[in-house]
């Protein structure tokens, strides 16, 4: 393969931490409205942690990006699901 021409990656970067930041805080934000609604509290600062070691994981396994979505939390939501496993499984 060829090698990655170094001013194509800088070019990048500023779209890659857009991208971040925006699933970042669409993650935050169905976390906080469902946490809401429960009269609970989130830690935005765990939510980053799981966020990145999520996307590690599945930049080392050749897996795509990761974020929270709102569809799936809400369907868990109204099931009644109270752990992550929940997650895991509708996954």
């Amino acid at each position: 393969p060829r090698p990655v021409n170094p001013s194509w990656s800088r070019l990048l970067l500023l779209p890659a931490l857009l991208i971040s930041l925006v699933g970042f805080v669409e993650s935050v934000s169905v976390a906080q409205s469902l946490a809401l609604k429960r009269q609970e509290r989130i830690r935005p600062n765990r939510e980053l942690v799981g966020l990145g070691a999520a996307n590690l994981a599945s930049a080392v396994s050749g897996g795509c990006p990761v974020t929270g979505g709102f569809a799936r939390s809400v369907v868990n939501f109204a099931a009644g699901a109270r752990t992550p496993l929940a997650g895991v499984i509708s996954a």
